[in-house]
């Protein structure tokens, strides 16, 4: 059977196949991203009449045939006419404005202050002078990353690719000029540490109204990403800022329980579109319970509703599936399949990395949709607990049995994900939690290395954490003993924590925690380190507890947590110590370098970087002694082969290359001067 074609959204122009494959494989700019960016200069119907002209009064250029850009040639080839690239240039320049012109910069939310008062009440951050004033600089950078869309964008909003957002937000920086799902969760926990409040609960309610208008949060703040979301977050986003407001006791009662009425239904809307099947991001499961009876539980899988190239990465898309196909057009496999599979990539905020390919190293062999990660079932996890507790909170706020039924609701959703979590990604021979895979009949298979950073996944989120009568063979009294857990807590722990110690050396790295261990050449992938991992893996580390359990390994998971938060620190601090600028990733291997690969050149900024270092500065001077950290002089000497391969070499090719050139044109003139003067009749 045919199938339908999901377009990536219903924009006329930014969505608009021909049009793409025109303009992008033009290739008139560096980035795929920056096309779709340009707001329109007239209407919709203008744009798309002056595109036709083009189209009909160009030539079947003769020259453009010879293009070595084999991709370019076989799109181009479909087309009645294949235009000119500078006849492309003066079309787009024509009717398209610059890139980014209709964002402005925002001054946050009016509660910036140069000397945050967590930062004043913290006294071991205010004895650490080098520390100190890295958090002043962090703080100073949330200014440079402010935006809000111009009024144009919702008056007329057709003529642009970003969504109407009534209030501002907080960018990543670089070529993402818009706000992100997920980057905006961990931007939030560090501007709260800024005492940043009204900023980020600005940037929540931006994710509230899309929630309403779309049910669910798009990847970014672009109708380009109408048919994919990202990592579901918004719980935890809200959860923290909840928090917030109650530990500083900044509003009443009343306040309280009339903020969580508003928030909480909305939230609901967002998981109820997770957990909906038409949607193909849950997946029902048959599996037995603990007593062996047959049950049906359902877990969660990324799906991005469009089969089509992405209009932000338009060329990479189309080569990557040519490359598939040997460039074979006529005679190729439907193209459907890996053009899903892209943006689904994408959808797990993970795009790209080996953890997607079939067989762990080529973009064509990729297969997100048949995967079930383990670290978004232990985001929903962790917001089936969040939504259960805030429930229970309202219901102490307001005595509505209605709210006490809701909690309990979402307690046993996450009970029954937690009883998954043993029987999916759990394996035994390894002590690791694994993602796992689906067939096209919904039947799973048994946990899969290779292993990712993201299979630390659920000590974030939790799914270790089992109360006494949940050990295993003590089910009597449990709340639901059909999903009691089959392993315990404390094994568990000891095993995961003497597999990071035997099996998986995430520890032998100086700058941080590599992604992978798998140099595919993705950016989500060895060498590479992000702050999102980072984080989730320390915290995870974090809630280690010893209660109850004879056993040393809550205690060896904290000592990792701060080892693995001094090596990150540092790595970011060289960094900034040498170029003033927070990187979207860094090298693992060595101190003070950015990371590399992808799609893009590395950005900076950097939104979750900069709030996940506030966040590890704040918390281990509030709670414990500071992060310890070297100045950039005293690491110097371990990572100067590294800085050299970096910066030394490209800038000795520069100006080698520059050498040459002015060697060379001197030589070319002295010939030439040489041979008309003895051509020059005038010569004596």
């Amino acid at each position: 059977d045919e199938i339908p074609t999901e377009y990536a959204c219903n924009h006329p122009v930014y969505c608009n196949i021909t049009v793409l494959s025109v303009v992008q494989f033009s290739n008139i700019f560096n980035d795929s991203k920056t096309f779709v960016d340009m707001p329109l200069r007239y209407t919709i119907n203008e744009t798309l009449n002056n595109f036709d002209k083009m189209m009909g009064s160009c030539k079947n250029n003769e020259e453009e045939k010879k293009e070595d850009d084999i991709g370019r040639k076989i799109i181009l080839s479909k087309l009645d006419c294949i235009p000119t690239k500078e006849e492309v240039i003066k079309y787009v320049f024509d009717n398209f404005l610059e890139a980014g012109s209709d964002i402005n910069e925002w001054d946050l939310a009016g509660d910036w202050n140069k000397y945050p008062a967590s930062f004043e009440s913290n006294t071991n951050l205010k004895n650490d002078n080098m520390l100190y004033e890295w958090a002043l600089d962090l703080n100073e950078i949330w200014l440079s990353l402010g935006r809000k869309v111009n009024e144009s964008v919702c008056s007329n909003p057709e003529q642009h690719s970003l969504y109407c957002q009534e209030r501002g937000f907080v960018v990543p920086g670089g070529r993402f000029r818009e706000d992100y799902y997920w980057d905006s969760y961990w931007t939030i926990q560090g501007l709260l540490k800024c005492d940043l409040i009204d900023t980020s609960k600005e940037m929540f309610s931006n994710f509230l109204d899309f929630i309403e208008r779309l049910s669910f949060i798009p990847n970014g703040g672009r109708v380009y990403y109408h048919n994919r979301s990202q990592p579901p977050l918004a719980t935890q986003m809200f959860n923290v800022i909840y928090e917030y407001i109650v530990e500083n006791n900044s509003e009443d009662k009343v306040s309280l329980a009339k903020l969580l009425e508003h928030v909480l239904p909305i939230l609901e809307k967002e998981y109820d579109y997770w957990m909906d099947v038409n949607n193909h991001k849950a997946i029902p499961l048959i599996t037995n319970d603990y007593y062996g009876n047959v049950i049906n539980i359902t877990m969660n899988k990324y799906f991005a509703n469009s089969n089509v190239p992405r209009p932000e990465g338009f060329t990479e898309d189309v080569n990557t599936y040519l490359e598939k196909s040997d460039y074979d057009y006529e005679n190729s496999l439907n193209p459907h399949h890996i053009y899903r599979n892209i943006p689904t990539a994408c959808e797990t905020g993970m795009d790209f990395s080996s953890r997607w390919f079939k067989d762990h190293m080529n973009m064509t062999t990729i297969r997100t949709t048949e995967i079930l990660p383990v670290d978004l079932n232990a985001f929903l996890f962790k917001n089936e607990q969040t939504l259960s507790k805030l429930y229970h909170d309202l219901y102490n706020l307001t005595g509505s049995s209605s709210n006490l039924e809701k909690s309990h609701y979402y307690n046993q959703q996450s009970i029954k994900r937690q009883y998954m979590f043993d029987i999916l990604f759990w394996s035994k021979d390894s002590s690791m939690w694994f993602d796992n895979f689906i067939d096209d009949h919904g039947s799973f298979s048994t946990p899969q290395k290779p292993f990712y950073l993201s299979s630390l996944s659920p000590l974030w989120g939790n799914i270790h954490i089992r109360s006494y009568s949940q050990q295993q063979g003590n089910c009597k009294d449990f709340i639901y003993p059909q999903y009691c857990p089959l392993y315990s807590q404390s094994y568990l722990q000891d095993n995961v924590i003497q597999s990071i110690l035997s099996d998986f050396p995430i520890l032998d790295f100086v700058g941080g925690l590599p992604t992978s261990f798998i140099n595919s050449h993705q950016q989500w992938d060895y060498t590479n380190a992000w702050a999102p991992l980072q984080i989730i893996t320390i915290k995870g580390l974090q809630s280690f507890e010893s209660n109850n359990y004879n056993s040393n390994s809550s205690l060896i998971a904290h000592q990792m947590a701060r080892n693995i938060s001094t090596k990150w620190l540092q790595n970011n601090y060289d960094a900034y110590q040498q170029t003033q600028l927070m990187y979207e990733k860094y090298d693992a291997s060595v101190l003070g370098v950015p990371g590399s690969g992808g799609e893009y050149n590395v950005q900076s900024g950097f939104g979750w970087t900069n709030g996940v270092a506030l966040l590890l500065i704040s918390e281990y001077c509030k709670e414990e002694t500071c992060i310890q950290l070297q100045s950039s002089s005293n690491n110097d000497s371990s990572s100067f082969l590294h800085k050299f391969l970096f910066i030394g070499i490209p800038c000795i090719l520069v100006i080698t290359t520059i050498l040459i050139v002015i060697i060379s044109y001197i030589i070319i003139k002295l010939k030439n001067k040489h041979k008309v003067n003895i051509q020059n009749p005038l010569y004596t």
